[in-house]
């Protein structure tokens, strides 16, 4: 809609790990929400490889105008976003 724009972008640099225990690289992405009639918000977007081909899994709301200082995958494939 032309009088409510919406600007989404990738924030920093994708994180690569395992996070769904196969084996295989997948990435964690921090998208960022700038929408002129509600505000600035962050999700964190976990991005599966299925074969070669990023499949997007899931995506955790993480708030309206946050500041996330670091993203970091275990070696277990936890995911934990520090605010």
């Amino acid at each position: 809609n032309a009088d409510f724009p919406v600007h989404v972008e990738i924030e920093g640099s994708p994180l690569f790990g395992d996070v769904n225990g196969d084996g295989v690289e997948d990435a964690v992405v921090l998208l960022y929400t700038q929408a002129a009639a509600s505000g600035q918000f962050h999700d964190l977007v976990f991005v599966l490889n299925r074969n070669g081909e990023p499949k997007v899994f899931k995506s955790i709301f993480l708030g309206d105008d946050v500041t996330v200082e670091s993203i970091m995958i275990s070696p277990e494939g936890w995911v934990k976003a520090l605010r």
